[in-house]
């Protein structure tokens, strides 16, 4: 395996695909530049629907630039960027819930949200 595959594959030891709540088996992130980078944008989508257009964007970019450089370096940086969008105390990306119009939880769209936030999450962390 070269640098880009062993950086990418921080599970060590264990298959290219892990259990989804679903039951459904989905590609590994650390393995998958693909996935990490389309849990990225779908991420990105619920951001905007949480008024965060400008981090959204910020997640659009950095998932580009993975597809464009997957280096270890590249890696690295997008694991500080998830980590540092993270921070912010009370009123940050954990303490958030997607909500329809009139206010109330969509629970469909949060229980995404907060799987992708889990995911992104483990992904930065190296779980």
């Amino acid at each position: 395996m070269g640098d880009r595959e062993n950086f990418f594959r921080f599970r060590q030891g264990k298959r290219n695909s892990v259990g989804h709540p679903s039951g459904a088996m989905v590609a590994d992130m650390a393995a998958d530049i693909n996935a990490l980078t389309i849990t990225m944008l779908r991420f990105a989508g619920l951001l905007r629907l949480l008024s965060k257009s400008g981090l959204a964007q910020n997640y659009e970019s950095m998932a580009v630039e993975l597809r464009n450089d997957a280096s270890p370096q590249a890696g690295r940086d997008a694991r500080v960027f998830i980590l540092d969008s993270f921070r912010g105390g009370l009123g940050g990306l954990t303490d958030q819930y997607v909500q329809k119009k009139d206010g109330s939880v969509d629970e469909v769209l949060n229980a995404e949200y907060e799987r992708l936030l889990q995911d992104l999450t483990d992904f930065a962390n190296e779980v």
